[in-house]
């Protein structure tokens, strides 16, 4: 495989932004070269966003600005970064309001190594669950002696999909899924909002009967 591409999602948080193109370029990369980094820009944002896009030195390889010239939402914005597994054998997802570890990419790589052939996985997180997000309460998973466990409850603080896994889940996307009361999801996640892309996502694992791979060890923070 490639190197996965880093790809940022960013609007109008500036300060969020820089901070996290700041803890990329600080993060460890050792053994591993040209990588792509994608900073992907809703349309109808701030200036100085893609002024701090440009203005951005990326040393590890190529860099990649896409301005869009609409607002999409996050719904359709995040869906046109997964696209963007075309272009890449995977992709790195991270919104502008998250700071990654030192060690995120060695641990995205490897994991994405590991799994990818793997039928039941349908994405990997680069951030545990430690929060109830439905009930908001804390969670804390029973260890099971290995550096990863399962659940059927997508990613959205950082996540990683290869090609085929993403090919999937657009391949469902696309044949527009409706989310009714009796589909087997929290309730709350039956309410979200049309602009939430990854209610759609958890309709698809759980129809599917796939899961998404969460670290017992956080590499992402928010």
């Amino acid at each position: 495989m490639n190197n996965p591409a880093i790809v940022v999602i960013t609007y109008n948080r500036p300060i969020s932004l820089k901070r996290l193109l700041g803890a990329i370029y600080n993060a460890n990369y050792d053994h591993y070269s040209d990588i792509p980094l994608i900073i992907s820009i809703d349309g109808g944002g701030s200036t100085e966003i893609l002024e701090i896009a440009n203005s951005f030195d990326w040393k590890y390889g190529q860099k990649k600005i896409i301005a869009h010239e609409k607002n999409l939402g996050l719904r359709r914005h995040v869906i046109s970064c997964g696209n963007l597994t075309e272009e890449s054998d995977a992709v790195i997802i991270l919104e502008d309001d998250l700071f990654v570890s030192p060690y995120f990419y060695d641990f995205a790589v490897k994991a994405t190594l590991f799994y990818k052939d793997e039928e039941k996985i349908a994405g990997i997180s680069l951030n545990t669950y430690n929060i109830n997000e439905y009930a908001w309460l804390p969670f804390i998973p029973l260890q099971n002696g290995y550096d990863v466990f399962f659940m059927q409850i997508p990613s959205s603080w950082g996540q990683v999909w290869t090609k085929k896994q993403w090919d999937s889940f657009i391949q469902y996307y696309n044949n527009a899924p409706v989310i009714t009361n009796a589909d087997k999801l929290p309730d709350a996640v039956k309410i979200w909002p049309e602009t939430s892309w990854k209610k759609y996502f958890y309709k698809y694992i759980v129809d599917n009967d796939l899961f998404f791979v969460y670290p017992y060890v956080s590499n992402v923070k928010y």
